[in-house]
């Protein structure tokens, strides 16, 4: 998974783990192959980051599905809030996070 991440460096997969191990993350599986199609996990400050849905998974709703779970674990499971960042280099992920209804920006 660490593979499709725009930007890696040495630790990432092992910091990577340990969250996804310790705090709340979400993955959507094929059920006939278990072939990871989606994920999402807190990024260690509370915030939920890391989304990712494979290219061939787009558009099909997986997105926002990992996210609103990502954040209800996140509201019951840590009692944060639900926040995110998008950084200002990602348009498309400002456009869908816009639409979506469920962020306010600041």
């Amino acid at each position: 998974m660490m593979e499709m991440a725009l930007y890696t460096q040495e630790g990432d997969v092992e910091q990577a783990a340990l969250r996804i191990a310790e705090l709340p993350s979400v993955g959507i599986f094929k059920q006939d192959s278990n072939e990871l199609v989606a994920f999402e996990y807190n990024d260690g400050l509370g915030l939920i980051a890391h989304q990712f849905v494979y290219p061939e998974y787009r558009n099909q709703g997986f997105g926002k599905i990992v996210e609103i779970i990502v954040s209800q674990k996140n509201l019951t499971e840590l009692g944060i809030r639900p926040a995110k960042t998008v950084a200002v280099s990602r348009s498309k992920a400002q456009t869908m996070t816009r639409k979506s209804g469920f962020w306010t920006q600041v």
